[in-house]
């Protein structure tokens, strides 16, 4: 019979005649390239394996028909597939800010086909962590600072990449990645157990939930204790949640454990792993290495690693089976343009500047970013193809063909400055190259490039009309910037089709919809700055407490509060007016769902797509709530001149929170409710909750 049709009981079979040994390299996973990986794999010590490059995926097929030479047992190949694989869609902060989960659930699923039709079974991906500093690289990879919206979108890639059933999913990092104190990669983070289960936490319980198989643990330690043999979280996820699918942890953080100063060496590590409930050792070969003497100087029952050996089997039953199964056809191309377009977000547009609705007789297009292939692909994309990407320029020239388009790199900003004069529009691209975002790419001052601050400042002093295209793969400060630009068009690090995407918009082909899901900073010492603060005893707004007689509040005394770009936050080249705010029942029983209603309507002269966001602050609780929380949002399009009705419900579980004692809970009581284009939102209501 074979390995794909057995039974649970049969496995268990399989299991009691596989030697101990065997039975730990199923939970050992190298790279491809690992030295004499082959001879690994023929003595039965490597359950899987990982690629990271090109030269990878050929031989990663070999390893497959040689596993299967030696043993009935497949071997998984895993890798990351961040945001697409050969084809590069927006990174995944971009594609949250298109505040289209349907659209991302398609990224999901093209990306995981394209993957697979080489020999991918295993995605590392989504990444869910809540970021609320953009110091920190791996922001890129996040959906922003909210958790719901997090929530929506862990459960739309969990969906797309396992859509097809051959293909497993692998949310990450669990949990609190993101927290890292100082937006330091792998650093600390301190959170409370509240916290985590308020904000951190329900991402993943949603990809759970959407049935994710797979799940990562994260490298940090929390509250003192390496995330990855955090007893709270295991906790959480297997007798809470009933999470019954295999956790891996990260590259190399078993042994990791050692540099935490919590195992005295890989041996001891290994200990504490497979007791915390790890299945798969990515890298460190602590269980290759140490799990079978710590079995036979029973210090590790072997119960243990026979259970963790059958969530592994299961898995690779799933997945085999579904291998043959005919997908639907793809159009790579068409999605990835669409994905560009919809997540770009205009920030700036002084006296309508975009769109260039007719072709300018010239065009000044300047910055070295213009040309860079690689950085429209941004982190994580080291399987994408720069040479088959087209730059900004080369779009650009392509759209408006019939204008003399100037290219300049910037590097002598004289010679930048005088094309500049003798052009009818000036376009330059400024922001983060790939490489300045991502693992590893912390950033203490995320501005952009002081020479092209520079530039602009120069441009702007020359009486020029500067349009700026951004790219970036996290918020940006861009305080002083703003102010030399009379528009700026936020592209992201757009993917493969991301020059298209920009021509396109500045054209006027297509409306800009992007919205923003974090928060951009005034400045660094801001940070973290997330719309869904807590008010404080000495809130900013009102009187505050008076105080040897002065207003005392929780404000700085050389800065405002307040955010250069709030969340939620985009502009389209069309004028959309929100009215007639109305809760068709203001009292309600908890039993019941709130019904509201908005009239939003487009008085401006371009067709346009709006993001209509709803906010709720619950008044009085056990605990303190945020000022604002976002609840539910739909993307509406409305025509030149078009009136609709937006309808939400909200059901008294969404209104809940967690108590001093971490239980959640759902008050009765008076609730703020706002409806608007973003968290700064002034058309408000009020509702109560009855028991």
């Amino acid at each position: 019979m074979s390995f794909l049709l057995k039974s649970e009981c049969e496995l268990q079979a399989i299991i009691a005649q596989m030697s101990l040994k065997e039975k730990i390299g199923q939970m050992n996973q190298l790279i491809v390239s690992h030295e004499n990986i082959e001879e690994k794999i023929m003595a039965g010590d490597v359950g899987s394996v990982i690629i990271i490059n090109d030269e990878d995926i050929e031989r990663s097929s070999q390893q497959k028909k040689l596993a299967s030479q030696c043993s009935e047992i497949p071997l998984l190949v895993s890798t990351d597939v961040i945001h697409g694989y050969k084809t590069i869609y927006p990174i995944p902060l971009a594609c949250s800010s298109t505040w289209n989960p349907e659209l991302v659930e398609q990224v999901a699923y093209h990306s995981a086909q394209e993957s697979a039709a080489d020999s991918t079974d295993w995605i590392f991906a989504p990444m869910v962590d809540i970021s609320r500093d953009l110091r920190w690289g791996r922001i890129a990879e996040s959906a922003g600072e909210d958790t719901y919206l997090n929530t929506v979108f862990s459960r739309a890639w969990v969906e797309g990449i396992q859509k097809s059933g051959s293909v497993a999913a692998c949310v990450k990092h669990f949990a609190a990645y993101g927290a890292a104190e100082g937006g330091r990669d792998y650093n600390s983070a301190q959170v409370s157990e509240r916290m985590l289960r308020e904000v951190y936490l329900p991402p993943f319980k949603e990809a759970i939930d959407a049935g994710c198989k797979t799940l990562m643990m994260a490298f940090q330690d929390l509250n003192g204790i390496p995330a990855s043999i955090h007893p709270l979280l295991y906790k959480i996820l297997r007798q809470e949640w009933g999470f019954d699918g295999v956790i891996i942890s990260d590259y190399n953080a078993i042994l990791e454990l050692v540099e935490h100063g919590v195992a005295e060496n890989l041996k001891e590590a290994a200990y504490l792993a497979i007791q915390a409930g790890i299945d798969v050792d990515m890298m460190s070969n602590a269980y290759s290495l140490h799990l079978e003497e710590l079995v036979l100087e029973g210090r590790v029952d072997e119960a243990l690693i026979n259970a963790s050996l059958m969530r592994i089997l299961q898995l690779k039953q799933e997945l085999i089976s579904e291998q043959n199964k005919t997908v639907s056809n793809r159009d790579d191309a068409k999605l990835a343009l669409q994905t560009a377009l919809e997540s770009a977000v205009l920030l700036k547009n002084d006296k309508n500047i975009l769109p260039l609705n007719k072709q300018p007789e010239s065009i000044a297009l300047l910055g070295e970013l213009a040309a860079d292939r690689a950085s429209l692909l941004g982190t994580w994309s080291f399987l994408g193809e720069p040479e088959n990407t087209d730059s900004i320029q080369e779009a650009i020239n392509r759209k408006f063909s019939g204008s003399a388009v100037i290219y300049n790199d910037a590097q002598d900003r004289a010679k930048a400055l005088d094309i500049a004069k003798q052009c009818e529009k000036v376009v330059i691209i400024i922001g983060e190259q790939a490489c300045m975002s991502g693992e590893a790419h912390s950033r203490s001052e995320p501005g952009i490039p002081s020479a092209q601050l520079e530039l602009l400042k120069a441009l702007k002093e020359s009486g020029n009309e500067v349009i700026a295209i951004l790219l970036s793969g996290r918020p940006l400060i861009l305080t002083e910037a703003e102010l030399y630009c009379d528009a700026i068009l936020l592209a992201w690090h757009g993917g493969t089709y991301a020059g298209d995407a920009i021509a396109e918009i500045l054209a006027g082909d297509f409306n800009p919809s992007g919205r923003l899901t974090c928060t951009f900073p005034r400045s660094v010492g801001q940070v973290p700055l997330n719309y869904n603060h807590r008010n404080t005893g000495r809130p900013v707004l009102g009187e505050g407490i008076t105080q040897f007689a002065e207003a005392y509040k929780s404000n700085y005394i050389d800065q405002t509060n307040e955010a250069l770009y709030p969340f939620g936050y985009g502009l389209n080249y069309s004028q959309v007016e929100y009215k007639d705010l109305k809760i068709l029942e203001p009292n309600i029983k908890i039993s019941e769902c709130l019904q509201v209603e908005i009239t939003v309507e487009n008085t401006g002269s371009h067709d346009c797509s709006e993001i209509v966001q709803l906010y709720v602050r619950d008044l009085v609780a056990q605990t303190a709530r945020p000022v604002k929380e976002l609840k539910a949002f739909k993307k509406v399009d409305l025509q030149a001149g078009e009136s609709r009705s937006v309808q939400f419900s909200l059901s008294s579980e969404d209104l809940g929170y967690y108590n001093w004692d971490n239980q959640y809970q759902v008050d009765a009581g008076d609730f703020d409710l706002w409806v608007g284009p973003n968290s700064k939102s002034n058309l408000y209501t009020q509702f109560s909750l009855e028991k």
